[in-house]
């Protein structure tokens, strides 16, 4: 019993004894990673119930982010080997990418268009002897062939050969020859170029030409130069000149003309004369000479090299001249781009569609067929009755429809326009007029007047004496059809009509000299004439109420 109850108690507390667990012993170094200088190492205890783990080594088990999307490593085929090999780039070739995208920024020479009669064959045969490695390629149509090259050199050749062969082409200035043209204003006209160029060069800028832009009918000099620089990366800091040669100056870039380019040797549209090699045609007479030499009367009817037609080859209402706009005219009505004004046309678009039958504003308008809206232009009417041209003129507008963009009108008494034409140019240029209502302009039949970007319509005095009248300047980038102007000895009015948003709206300009009895009943009737919509800008010399 004794033998067997220790055996017992031995047993027991075999059990409840805890193993022993043997002595670990753990190297580290306080050294950093990098220092292999010495061998010096520090030994320490570690707990047996804890996990042994490396302090330089991490956990082998991470959390994983279930919002975390990865994906695939598209530059791993360029990547190092081994996380130790450094990217070497001294020696990588361009991928495909990186060609085509380099392609692509190359400035192509401008193409140039062939009218002659070619033996294409025997052309191309040529063409591949004066041209690089580069080639080119035609594209012909039945006005001739189109020709694009892909260096420079040989676009050079190919003129050089197309000249020396006195075959009919034409092409245009290669953007790499082709100067900055600038406008610097409020620069006195009578300053000197010399000293002018003189101050831009201390500037940086190298400048090609410089011209004093004149008044287009009188030829006065106007507070305005054009400066030619040559191309250069500098070029764009002029935009930030404010001071030149003692004068406080606005820097700013050209207009863009809005009108095709005609050619005065060819007189064709589309190209200029000085990449023009075709046979010279004379604008007057239309015979193969230049216009220069021309030896026709001035008395005789001119005859047009286009169209055949008694009128120079530069008059705008020539037919060929009216066909090539056509298309233009069509995009421009889409994307009228309408400037600053006090009439918004998408506020009259939405207010007064939504009122169209309602009789407390305007009677409702007439219904336009399809092709009414689709005309865009057409002849102007003629001096019939006013009634008979208001039931008709809906036909004849232009339509300027969809425009968001609001319309800019300027009124002004000029008390005679000829003697401030050079200020009501600056005006209308800087202001982006789009509409002028001027009164008082003091013209007579002798007088022309000529305001450039604009169309005058104009209702001078009856008694032909250099007093009273008025005009309308409409911008032509605007299509309208104007009305038969109104002119009394109590009243002369000139008005046009404009299609904004499906509406058409007329704009008219009034004038009533001092003196004189109120005209109530020719206003009322001209302005029954008129569109439903309409606004007049007037001189009533109203100086009191009776």
């Amino acid at each position: 019993m004794c033998s067997s109850s220790k055996t017992n108690t031995t047993a027991t507390n075999y059990i409840k004894k805890p193993p022993q667990s043997p002595l670990i012993l753990v190297k580290t170094s306080n050294k950093s990673p990098d220092d292999f200088s010495g061998s010096d190492e520090i030994w320490q205890t570690v707990d047996s119930n804890k996990r042994i783990r490396s302090p330089l080594t991490k956990s082998p088990h991470k959390k994983v982010d279930s919002n975390i999307f990865i994906t695939k490593n598209r530059y791993a085929p360029i990547s190092p080997t081994t996380e130790n090999e450094p990217m070497d780039s001294t020696n990588e070739q361009p991928t495909d990418n990186t060609a085509e995208i380099d392609a692509n920024k190359i400035k192509l020479p401008p193409p140039i268009f062939i009218q002659a009669q070619l033996n294409f064959n025997t052309f191309c045969i040529k063409l591949k002897e004066i041209t690089d490695s580069t080639s080119f390629t035609c594209k012909t149509t039945t006005k001739g062939v189109k020709l694009q090259t892909f260096s420079s050199d040989s676009y050079r050749s190919v003129i050089k050969f197309l000249k020396n062969e006195n075959v009919s082409f034409h092409s245009y200035q290669s953007k790499e020859s082709k100067p900055l043209r600038v406008v610097i204003r409020n620069l006195h006209p009578s300053t000197d170029k010399d000293y002018i160029i003189k101050e831009l060069s201390e500037l940086g800028f190298q400048v090609l030409n410089i011209t004093n832009v004149l008044q287009k009918s009188a030829k006065t000099p106007l507070p305005l130069f054009f400066i030619y620089l040559v191309q250069s990366q500098s070029n764009q800091e002029i935009f930030q000149l404010n001071s030149l040669c003692y004068s406080k100056v606005k820097v700013e870039a050209p207009y863009t003309k809005k009108e095709i380019p005609q050619c005065q040797r060819y007189q064709s549209y589309g190209h200029t004369r000085g990449y023009c090699n075709h046979t010279p045609r004379c604008v007057r007479c239309g015979d193969n000479h230049d216009s220069s030499e021309c030896r026709k009367s001035r008395t005789e009817p001119a005859k047009c090299a286009l169209c055949g037609s008694s009128h120079p080859a530069n008059y705008r209402a020539c037919q060929f001249h009216k066909d090539i706009l056509k298309p233009r005219k069509l995009i421009s009505n889409s994307n009228s781009n309408f400037r600053t004004s006090h009439i918004h046309t998408d506020n009259v678009n939405s207010n007064l569609t939504e009122n169209l039958a309602s009789p407390k504003h305007f009677p409702p308008f007439p219904n336009l067929n399809s092709s009414q809206h689709q005309a865009t232009t057409q002849e102007k009417p003629d001096q019939s009755s006013a009634n008979n041209l208001s039931k008709n003129s809906y036909s004849m507008m232009a339509a300027v429809n969809n425009s968001s963009h609001p319309l800019s009108i300027f009124l002004w008494n000029a008390n005679g326009i000829l003697n401030n034409i050079n200020e009501l140019q600056l005006t209308l240029n800087e202001n982006r007029i789009d509409i002028a209502m001027i009164s008082e302009t003091h013209l007579t039949q002798k007088n022309f007047l000529n305001i450039q970007g604009y169309e005058a319509l104009r209702a001078d005095h009856p008694d032909g004496s250099a007093h009273g009248g008025t005009v309308l300047l409409v911008s032509r980038r605007i299509p309208h059809s104007p009305f038969p102007h109104h002119s009394s000895d109590k009243l002369q009015i000139i008005a046009t009509s404009i299609v904004l948003n499906s509406i058409p709206i007329s704009f008219a300009s009034v004038y009533l000299p001092p003196g004189c009895q109120f005209p109530e009943n020719e206003l009322t009737s001209f302005i029954l004439s008129l569109n439903h919509t309409f606004v007049i800008g007037a001189d009533f010399n109203a100086k009191h109420l009776n």
